[in-house]
């Protein structure tokens, strides 16, 4: 069974994969904290706003489905993320 911080860290997860699919900005942004940074290779330190702005732009229509099996292979604290897009 699960612990609650556990169970809490799968919410919060998935409430941000959820949102960053349908591309919502506003709703990606209030899960962070308000002096939060996004780090990005391609773009530097961020504010969420913008930085989820971009992404939004360049993104096509998107599925993000979390892989359960690769956390068992690597340990419980890595959850990978697979995401495949369509359209353009």
């Amino acid at each position: 069974m699960a612990s609650s911080s556990e169970a809490l860290y799968t919410r919060q997860v998935s409430n941000y994969l959820g949102e960053l699919e349908r591309g919502d900005v506003a709703a990606i942004c209030v899960l962070f904290t308000p002096d939060a940074q996004i780090f990005s290779p391609f773009l530097g330190w961020m504010r969420p706003a913008p930085f989820f702005a971009k992404v939004n732009a360049a993104s096509g229509e998107s599925r993000i489905t979390l892989s359960t099996s690769a956390s068992a292979r690597w340990g419980p604290d890595v959850r990978p993320v697979t995401s495949s897009m369509t359209g353009g």
